[in-house]
């Protein structure tokens, strides 16, 4: 008897640190912490100090090996006991000598027939079990249903990326991951003494184009919607914190984009500490701080039965200008609003996003508010979040669960 060891490695082949990282995420929240899956290599380690895979390559085997753990491609992540084989070793040297015969480099196939097939394969005829599903089920979820989402494509950016059907679309994710890696690594090193073929990053076959530009049509609207709102489509939206309310000016052309929920969340979704230099600067493009104001009695400042203080009129008659639009974060603030200072309130599910993320981003615009927002209102999920996750399937992530790495994964997600 002889123990099966399987070597599982973080795909991390890829010309960009960026997605390099970005893989090694995705790997923490999908297996770690909720246990799906992940972008995995794997190789099957049995008698000896080599591990034994499969990877792409034009002519010969695509059968290779190297010390365990030491594939340079990737990085290593655990090792698994899959049991105890009744082969001797040469036996297992006959096995694998057929298998470099049946698993031609050429016939490498991200969904049918990958790394972790041939493991699957290996493990087998040595007679253990097969690989824990997690390894290779982001694979295995395309093998039965590929599909081009042609929705999906419109909503997010009109992206060319193949994915599988709903039950199990967290290859979906995958698929798309990488597109910007224009320059495939090779999946596993040449390994010359054994006339190992010349692979390549076959993780990443996947390739969806880069956003596209709004067309002449879309200009057009939000031209037609700048001159509706007026002041070039600058409207003043109310935000309310814990102890006071604050006035920003907002490009208001963005509520009324195709796919506004959406890309409204995605405008805003980061962490401060998160948000490069490009990113703040467009933030700073779309919105920013006119006034924020303590109120000893909020609770007073604005009500049904009273209508507004004095002291709150005050402060948004000072910025609003005439005929000027006010997006307002609840619809007795627009009932009241309009009735007691004629303006005109805007109040629908996309004021409620740009709401939301100023909520996520307030102590980078309002670091005067001392007081802190409640872990459910800070991780409330907006429905534009809910619906970039609902588009890939993952509609078991409820709001409760929402923290900083899921916000991370659906931006990501959504690009």
């Amino acid at each position: 008897m002889k123990e099966v060891v399987l070597h599982v490695y973080d795909v991390t082949n890829s010309d960009s640190e960026k997605t390099n990282n970005t893989i090694l995420q995705i790997n923490r929240i999908f297996k770690d912490r909720i246990g799906l899956g992940g972008i995995f290599h794997s190789a099957v380690q049995v008698y000896g100090e080599e591990e034994w895979s499969f990877g792409f390559c034009e002519n010969g085997s695509g059968v290779f090996s190297c010390p365990i753990g030491k594939n340079p491609m990737y990085t290593y992540r655990e090792c698994i006991v899959l049991g105890e084989t009744e082969c001797s070793i040469a036996t297992v040297n006959r096995i694998l000598r057929e298998l470099s015969r049946e698993w031609p480099g050429h016939s490498y196939d991200l969904l049918s027939r990958n790394c972790n097939h041939f493991c699957d394969v290996l493990c087998e005829r040595l007679g253990v079990p097969k690989l824990p599903g997690w390894v290779n089920r982001f694979a295995n979820a395309g093998d039965t249903a590929v599909v081009v989402a042609e929705n999906t494509a419109v909503k997010f950016r009109q992206a060319k990326t193949e994915i599988v059907n709903a039950s199990r679309v967290a290859y979906r994710f995958m698929a798309g991951l990488a597109s910007k890696n224009q320059n495939p690594q090779p999946e596993s090193p040449s390994n010359q003494s054994r006339n190992g073929p010349t692979f390549q990053g076959t993780w990443f076959k996947n390739i969806i184009s880069n956003g596209a530009k709004p067309s002449s049509s879309e200009s057009t609207s939000s031209h037609d919607t700048a001159k509706r709102l007026g002041y070039y489509g600058a409207i003043l939206v109310l935000f309310e914190t814990p102890s006071g309310f604050a006035l920003f000016i907002y490009n208001g052309t963005y509520l009324y984009r195709p796919n506004a929920l959406e890309d409204i969340w995605a405008d805003f979704s980061m962490e401060p500490m998160q948000c490069d230099f490009v990113r703040c600067s467009f933030l700073d493009q779309v919105v920013f701080l006119k006034e924020f104001k303590v109120f000893e009695d909020k609770a007073n400042a604005i009500k049904l039965d009273t209508g507004i203080s004095a002291e709150f009129a005050r402060m948004i008659k000072k910025w609003i200008l005439p005929g000027q639009k006010l997006a307002v974060g609840k619809h007795e603030y627009k009932i009241i609003v309009e009735k007691c200072l004629g303006i005109h309130c805007l109040f629908d599910e996309a004021v409620m996003e740009v709401m939301w993320s100023l909520k996520n981003l307030m102590k980078r615009y309002l670091p005067e508010e001392t007081s802190d927002l409640s872990n459910e209102d800070r991780h409330q999920m907006s429905v534009g979040m809910k619906m970039v996750l609902d588009c890939y399937g993952f509609d078991y992530v409820k709001p409760e669960m929402v923290n900083r790495d899921i916000i991370v994964f659906t931006r990501v997600l959504y690009e």
